[in-house]
């Protein structure tokens, strides 16, 4: 049976035939009393302590996990940078092997098809060979000028390779927005300004109506008019097409294709030299 301080306060004995002194055992029981209710008191001071303590294991033990979640994401998301830069940086070496010269279009921008920071601080690291050439820091577009200021920022301070402006324009009004100046008229002349860093980047800004005028007459051109056009054009072959030349259309095709399965003669065509006769 479990008993409190209370208990022994109100404990209370029989009188008996050379018993105890009352007095004293009632000092005692006070004592004893007091003691008890000070264990006690401590005792559920630090059974609640001890719930608390539990509760922050657990929200570290919660934390932990999120912690070891978060670290392998960002190893997951690290390793992909590195296999993008990778691959950028192999094409990038492609085309200095063929001779030509690396611009970056558009960079930084989460509104289209981009290179990102990252990966332009792990090609400048990785050395000349893997490094751009060039980076596009005149884009008349939104898509083309959200990240701007950064990446002139990023040029500047990082890569330190030539600016280029262009009007990447899909609409014939808005070619010759933004261009690339340098010294020289011939396409020799502007590869020597990027490679030599003596480019700049001109233009002007899009405005919104020129955004949305161009953007609705390529939507309804690739959405409505030109899959209008080749549904017609197929209609239209189907009709003209005399009865039993689908069956037969077929057929020869594959007649050609057993034909084509053949031995071929050796020659030039098959990678095979021919014969010095």
């Amino acid at each position: 049976m479990a008993i409190k301080p209370i208990d022994v306060r109100r404990k209370e004995f029989k009188n008996s035939l050379r018993g105890y002194d009352a007095n004293q055992v009632d000092d005692f029981l006070d004592t004893v009393a007091d003691e008890f209710e000070r264990t006690y008191s401590e005792n559920a001071r630090m059974r609640e302590e001890i719930s608390g303590l539990r509760e922050r294991l657990q929200q570290f033990s919660d934390l932990e996990g999120s912690i070891r979640a978060a670290l392998v994401h960002a190893e997951q998301a690290a390793s992909d940078v590195r296999d993008s830069a990778n691959r950028e940086a192999e094409t990038v070496r492609e085309i200095h092997r063929l001779g030509g010269v690396a611009v970056v279009p558009h960079p930084l921008s989460y509104l289209t098809f981009s290179c990102g920071e990252r990966a332009l601080r792990e090609l400048a690291a990785l050395g000349d060979d893997s490094a751009v050439d060039g980076i596009e820091l005149r884009n008349p577009s939104y898509a083309g000028r959200v990240r701007a200021t950064r990446a002139a920022w990023l040029n500047a301070h990082v890569l330190r390779v030539a600016e280029t402006g262009s009007s990447d324009a899909h609409h014939a009004a808005l070619v010759g927005t933004a261009w690339t100046e340098f010294p020289g008229t011939t396409p020799a002349d502007l590869r020597a300004a990027i490679l030599a860093r003596a480019t700049v980047a001109r233009g002007r800004r899009w405005t919104l109506r020129e955004h949305l005028d161009g953007a609705v007459r390529q939507q309804w051109r690739s959405m409505l008019r030109d899959p209008a056009k080749r549904v017609w054009k197929s209609y239209v072959r189907g009709a003209a097409r005399p009865p039993g030349a689908q069956t037969e259309a077929p057929q020869r095709r594959g007649r050609a294709s057993l034909r084509a399965r053949g031995p071929l003669p050796p020659g030039p065509e098959r990678g095979v030299p021919p014969s010095e006769g």
